[in-house]
Order: C-alpha cells, then sequence, then structure tokens
C-alpha cells in the first residue's frame, strides 16, 4: 500500500470525512472535480452515526449539503425570484481555522512518519461547500450560478461551542483587551443585528496562527480536531439586491404627515406621503419593505406645490427586478389615480449613486414659498415697501420650541435670499420667499418668543403669526424630467 492510501487510512481512523480526506491529499484541481462530482454521494457518516468530522464541523457531511439545498428549495418555492442568476455567500464558524491547523499539523507530522514529502495545499471547507453545492443549486431553482449576481443567497454554519474553542486564543489576538471586546460587540450588535457576531475578524485569527508551529498548536486545542457528537446547524437567506426608484411628489392636504406619525404607539394622521406612494411601489415589485428618503420635508400643515419634492424608495428584497418606462408609466398612473392627497411625477429606476445627489443636494438647493400671514395692526405700505426691497437677509435661528422634544438644542444661520409682501387687507397679507434650505419659515415669520432674528416681527415692529404655508419650489435639479404622458 502507498503512501497515499496509508494517509488516507490513518485520516479515516481520527474521523476525517471522505471530502476532507481529498481536501488534504489530492490537487486542487482534482478536489474540485471529485466534488463537484460526487457532491451528495458517498456518505460514509450517515445522520445516526456517533460522531461527526471535526475537520470540517461536519459541513461537508452529505445530510449537512443536503439539508442546504432542501432549505434553499423551499425558499424558491415560496418567491418567484424574477433574477436568472444567484451567488452564494457563507459564513463558517471561526474555530474552523483553529480545527483547520490542527489537521494541517497532524497531517505534516503523520507524513514524516511515512517519508512522505509531498505538500498540497488544502482546498478550504468554504471552497468545497461551493464545489459541492453550486450545481446542484442551479439544478434545483433553475437559475445560474454568477458571482456577481445581486440574488444573494447567504448560508450562515453555527456551531454551539465556536465561542469557547476559538476563546483560547483571545490573548493573542488584537481584540484580546476587555473593554476593547466590548465596544466591538457593542457595534456589531447595532450593525449587524446579530448578537453574536465575531469580535475579532478571520484575517487576525489567520495572522496569529501562522505563527504558531506544530509544536505549539497543541497547547491551544486537540490534535487531530475532536470529532463532534452532532453537525453544525445551517441557516439558509435568500436577498435580492435593493432596487431604487426616485420621482418627485406633491402634497396638497394640510392633514397629511410626510412619514407615518406616531406617538406613544398612536396614529396622528391616518396615512402619509410615504405610504401613499409606497405601498404601491411595493407591490408592483413585490418587495419585502421599502425605504423612503426625500430632500428635506413639510410640516403636516404645510403643502408641497409647484413641480414637486424630490424623494427615492429603496425596495429592499425586490421579487421582481425588470422595469420597463411603460410600467412605470403605469405605476404613476395607479399612484396618482389611487388618491388625491398627493401625485407623483418623473417616476423612475436611478442606481445608488443616485442617493448621493439627492443628499447633496439638502443644504445646496434653494426653497421658494407662500403664505398666508395675519397682524391685528394695519402695517404701513412705506415699512411693506421697504421689507420688499430687502435682500440676502441672514437669520439666527434657534431650534423652534415646536420641535425642541425632538431635535437637538442648536443655533443656525440661514439666509433668505428674496421676499415680497403683499397686503391682503388691514390684518391679512400674503408673502413669498426664496430661500436657503433648511429655514424655518413659520419662525421667521412670528419670532418664536425672539428665538428668530430678525422675523418679519421686528423687522415691520409689528406683531404677526402664520395662517397658510406653501412650499412652491424645491430648487433641487434631480431627477432628471421624464415625459410619461407620451407613454400612455
Amino acid at each position: 500500500m502507498d503512501c497515499a492510501n496509508n494517509l488516507s487510512d490513518i485520516l479515516l481512523q481520527k474521523g476525517f470525512c471522505q471530502r476532507c480526506i481529498l481536501r488534504f491529499s489530492k490537487g486542487a484541481t482534482k478536489q474540485a472535480e471529485y466534488l463537484v462530482d460526487n457532491a451528495l454521494e458517498d456518505n460514509n457518516q450517515d445522520v445516526n452515526s456517533k460522531s461527526f468530522c471535526g475537520c470540517c464541523l461536519a459541513i461537508l457531511d452529505p445530510t449537512c449539503l443536503n439539508t442546504a439545498i432542501s432549505k434553499i428549495s423551499e425558499i424558491f418555492k415560496s418567491k418567484e425570484y424574477e433574477s436568472s442568476s444567484f451567488s452564494l455567500a457563507l459564513s463558517l464558524p471561526q474555530s474552523l481555522i483553529l480545527r483547520q491547523k490542527s489537521a494541517v499539523s497532524f497531517l505534516n507530522i503523520e507524513k514524516k512518519k511515512l517519508n512522505d514529502a509531498s505538500y498540497t495545499t488544502p482546498v478550504t471547507v468554504k471552497d468545497a461547500v461551493r464545489y459541492s453545492l453550486q450545481t446542484q443549486v442551479e439544478n434545483n431553482i433553475s437559475k445560474k450560478h454568477d458571482s456577481g449576481s445581486d440574488l444573494l443567497i447567504n448560508l450562515v454554519y453555527k456551531y454551539d461551542h465556536d465561542e469557547k474553542e476559538i476563546s483560547v486564543l483571545d490573548d493573542l489576538l488584537p481584540n484580546n483587551n476587555p473593554k476593547k471586546r466590548k465596544f466591538h460587540q457593542r457595534y456589531h450588535n447595532k450593525n449587524h443585528h446579530s448578537k453574536d457576531h465575531p469580535t475579532n475578524s478571520y484575517q487576525n485569527i489567520h495572522n496569529v496562527l501562522q505563527n504558531i508551529n506544530d509544536n505549539d498548536i497543541v497547547k491551544f486545542t486537540q490534535r487531530p480536531p475532536q470529532t463532534l457528537m452532532k453537525p453544525c446547524h445551517i441557516e439558509v437567506s435568500v436577498t435580492q439586491g435593493s432596487i431604487f426608484i426616485a420621482g418627485r411628489y406633491n402634497k396638497f392636504s394640510r392633514t397629511l404627515s410626510q412619514t407615518p406619525w406616531l406617538i406613544d404607539g398612536e396614529r396622528k394622521t391616518e396615512s402619509s406621503v410615504q405610504e401613499l406612494i409606497c405601498d404601491k411601489i411595493q407591490q408592483h415589485l413585490n418587495g419585502k419593505e421599502v425605504k423612503f428618503m426625500s430632500s428635506g420635508r413639510e410640516d403636516v400643515d404645510v403643502r408641497m406645490l409647484g413641480s414637486g419634492r424630490p424623494f427615492a424608495a429603496e425596495i429592499i428584497d425586490p421579487q421582481k427586478i425588470s422595469t420597463t418606462v411603460l410600467e412605470m408609466s403605469r405605476l404613476q398612473q395607479q399612484i396618482n389615480k389611487s388618491t388625491d392627497q398627493v401625485a407623483v411625477r418623473d417616476l423612475q429606476i436611478i442606481d445608488r449613486d443616485g442617493l448621493l445627489k439627492l443628499k447633496q443636494g439638502e443644504e445646496e438647493k434653494l426653497k421658494c414659498y407662500s403664505a398666508k400671514i395675519w397682524c391685528p395692526d394695519k402695517v404701513d405700505d412705506e415699512k411693506i415697501e421697504r421689507l420688499n426691497k430687502m435682500k440676502k437677509i441672514l437669520l439666527s435661528q434657534k431650534t423652534p420650541l415646536r420641535v425642541l422634544h425632538r431635535r437637538p438644542p442648536l443655533t443656525r444661520e440661514r439666509m433668505v435670499h428674496r421676499i415680497e409682501m403683499a397686503r391682503v387687507d388691514d390684518h391679512h397679507y400674503s408673502i413669498k420667499l426664496k430661500t436657503q434650505a433648511g429655514t424655518y419659515i413659520k419662525e421667521f415669520v412670528h419670532s418664536d418668543f425672539g428665538r428668530t432674528t430678525p422675523s418679519i416681527c421686528s423687522l415691520l415692529d409689528a406683531n404677526f403669526d402664520i395662517i397658510e404655508l406653501d412650499v412652491d419650489a424645491v430648487e433641487l435639479d434631480w431627477p432628471p424630467t421624464v415625459d410619461h404622458d407620451s407613454n400612455n
């Protein structure tokens, strides 16, 4: 019997599965060919076996591979994703790196005993899983694998003792400081929504293990890797990359909030601009949820007129991904026919970069307003004429009292570029304004008890209050105009 066969027998006796023996004993090309051709066969460890391979944590066990295939298939039976391709993402237990180091160390020692000087770079467990699953998944869901596809199948393998096993390296890892570990844990819990997200990267662990030789590895783990009494469990999720839709909206109601308005769980308005627009978009693309973004916002009692306010909607996990200009035109028409409170225009698909233009315009844009205001006293025409001649009035505005409960107490400088005031009668007046984005118009009128200076009150030496306010224009040249009328 040659060295290779002897080595395979030794590995088999130590609890290595057939695929791990292949990973360590054959060339990468032959391993890949075998794993593809025999993905779900050669099961020497059935589901009732007393132990499982400790080298791959039973991830390469056919039972585990079949479980992954089954879970993926079930998801695709319940969701009709339009994409013709998919990509695979795998998340493996970190202790797998330590176990692989142990296996390589054991292999080196056994080869020396057999006078075997050959060296083969082992295929990683992650690559072995890909080789084993890719073709099977393609056949089961009738889609082609493409590493660049936005339809992501995410496989997360979890091992119960992962954290305990990898903790033996704590003193050698960059985040070994308890305070630092606590910070990293809080950060990952917040940003990855997972309580067991690792505080160290795979690369950090790999770098530490590179400096541990074959003699010292036994200080950190058993050599060869200990077999398992039960395999890893697997979680499968499928997500289609987001689609972004942009447009402009008008709001004609003075009792409609821009986004759902809830206080202590109780709704204050029946609906919102977001819901009236995004519910139809979500239905059209069959998305999981929709995130609404806009270039600023108006108060509940303020109308948005003119050409509308630029907005964007991120459709998360949409099953439908191809949308024509004609379909956008019909969707726009559907939204506009469903309500008399809002209307949309220039509805179109955009890429993620378009969101940057929306955000950049928030501080740079100018806005035009018209308002009806009231004064208990008659204001002299000379004062009104003097006010109308003013240009570039620099305001100092403290956070308004009406929003102080939810915004920080800051003082902001804002510019009123133009003002035009006209008398309606002895107590009622109309004003038109062109201002910098972020200007509090109501407070500019009534001064908010002197928290905005100057104000129309101080400039005209009279008390004023605002009756109605409209946004007439948001001067942001985005998104591009789309002539949907010609598509109907």
